[in-house]
């Protein structure tokens, strides 16, 4: 089943890749670059269902990031939407017993950016947090 979804998505692309080619106009490339991007959360998506969510979170905010510069929250919306089964809003954070405000899934992802940021993937700027390899 996800072979032929990516089957899909492939031949969708070469269509598009083909169409482009020839017309080169700005609205083409754009619905060019909205299918990839889409084709790359797709492949997110099914590649994050065998990963942990720690490896999965850090995945997103790095493609996330390639597409330009985000902040947190921006990054948070977009990781919900890549991966809304693994971002529970009713799951609130609990560390030794402390409850916070913030739920568990936001600080996952926070943990990931952090993570990303101590290996020199990717670095902040002011509130944004930018892309660096």
């Amino acid at each position: 089943m996800q072979l032929r979804q990516f089957e899909r998505v492939v031949n969708e692309l070469r269509e598009l890749k083909v169409e482009a080619e020839k017309q080169f106009k700005g609205t083409l490339r754009k619905e060019f670059e909205k299918k990839m991007q889409a084709a790359d959360e797709e492949v997110l998506q099914v590649r994050a269902d065998s990963l942990s969510q720690h490896a999965a979170f850090a995945d997103t905010v790095l493609l996330l990031l390639k597409q330009g510069p985000k902040d947190t929250k921006t990054l948070y919306t977009a990781v919900q939407n890549i991966h809304p089964h693994r971002c529970d809003d009713s799951v609130k954070l609990v560390i030794r017993g402390e409850v916070w405000s913030q739920v568990k899934w936001h600080h996952r992802v926070r943990h990931a950016q952090l993570f990303l940021k101590r290996q020199g993937r990717i670095g902040r700027k002011g509130s944004k947090w930018y892309f660096v390899r």
